[in-house]
């Protein structure tokens, strides 16, 4: 019966003037609504109902649009779900599995591969009388021969190179340029956040800088026994007063003493009331 239904041919496309859906049939604002229409939905080309199987309905609800499917057992699946999203599970299934072959591949050639392998013999010349595992050659090994002569445990290291056996190195490692831990406490200065290392300057000053030597620093000063005051570093010497020793000043005028520059004082001119 699908197949049979009525069919109206157009040539032209249509152009809706409105937002409204061109088939009332499809739309819904719930899905309550739209599960009630597909419970309805019969064979395409049915009279029976207005919906069919296959039939896609919009939802929108709750501020969310969705599609849906009517099913052949009148239930609604998204698009893109039953079993469209069964084959996707099942192809994203077969790839895992695809992958997971890869990677026990990988893991199979890594431990197959002919990795170099250290094995200990008696003597350089032993290395060419040794017994090898089945399926390994003897350019896969590193042969360590015991270094007796040195007293330690250390060992030359020979391999086959182009089916020639060379002394490729040895084991034991020479750390005679290489500070110990003790030797720099012993010769360094540990770093202290809270200082800093002296320049080559500042250490010739301390060097000349005698033992228990103290600040130049003038604790007081005494004028005829009395303490003066020291502001600022500054000491003020105030001018002498019959009750306050201080600094004398001399004059020129009658009655006076003057002081001449080398700090010798002279009795100035006497007038005759002053004579008693």
């Amino acid at each position: 019966m699908a197949t049979t239904f009525g069919k109206l041919d157009f040539h032209t496309s249509f152009r809706p003037s409105s937002a409204f859906p061109l088939d009332a049939r499809e739309y819904f604002e719930s899905y309550a609504e739209a599960l009630a229409a597909a419970q309805k939905a019969v064979e395409a080309g049915s009279a029976d109902s207005n919906y069919y199987y296959g039939q896609v309905l919009r939802v929108v609800e709750d501020g969310v649009a969705a599609l849906y499917q009517i099913q052949t057992n009148n239930t609604l699946e998204p698009v893109g779900g039953g079993a469209a999203l069964e084959g996707i599970t099942a192809r994203v299934e077969t790839l895992e599995g695809a992958v997971g072959g890869i990677d026990d591949a990988i893991a199979k050639a890594v431990a197959e591969a002919n990795h170099l392998k250290f094995m200990t013999v008696t003597s350089k010349d032993a290395i060419s009388e040794v017994m090898l595992p089945v399926g390994a050659t003897r350019d896969s090994f590193i042969y360590l021969v015991p270094k007796t002569a040195d007293g330690d445990d250390s060992y030359d290291e020979y391999m086959y190179i182009n089916d020639t056996l060379e002394l490729i190195g040895h084991t034991k490692v020479d750390l005679t340029d290489y500070a110990k831990t003790a030797d720099i406490e012993a010769g360094y200065v540990k770093k202290d956040a809270s200082a800093r290392l002296i320049t080559l300057l500042e250490a010739t000053k301390l060097e000349a800088i005698e033992e228990g030597a103290q600040v130049n620093k003038i604790e007081q000063i005494k004028l005829n026994g009395t303490g003066l005051t020291i502001t600022d570093k500054v000491v003020n010497i105030p001018l002498a007063t019959n009750s306050t020793p201080g600094v004398v000043q001399g004059t020129n005028a009658d009655n006076g003493i003057s002081i001449g520059t080398d700090g010798t004082m002279t009795i100035n001119k006497i007038s005759q009331e002053k004579i008693s």
